[in-house]
């Protein structure tokens, strides 16, 4: 899958709103009720950041597996400087494609 194509996308206002719903979904999976109403992608990366930074370790490592980003990846990611702006794209692509995916096998009929 290229996540060139998923990055487009996010400039779709109704793309960029299910993208954001779904990181809500994940975040409450783990426990946490976030409120995201970013109106664009630099909205999202700012705000996303900001409850990024107030997590404990523990819930960290929960949302990264909650949305699927690998413990290694994210362990590569922090041994690196842990910049957190990587991160949250990190994040933001990730689901982003689950949205894409979703979208893309719902319109096939089996």
């Amino acid at each position: 899958m290229d996540l060139t194509n998923v990055s487009k996308k996010l400039v779709d206002t109704a793309f960029l709103k299910d993208t954001i719903h779904q990181i809500q979904k994940d975040f409450t999976a783990i426990g946490i009720n976030v409120s995201l109403h970013s109106s664009d992608l630099n909205e999202l990366e700012l705000d996303l950041s900001i409850i990024l930074q107030s997590l404990s370790p523990e819930n960290f490592m929960q949302l990264a597996y909650v949305v699927d980003i690998g413990e290694n990846k994210t362990r590569e990611w922090m041994h690196s400087g842990g910049e957190l702006s990587k991160y949250t794209h990190l994040i933001i692509q990730r689901e982003a494609l689950k949205v894409f995916l979703r979208k893309e096998f719902a319109s096939r009929s089996l």
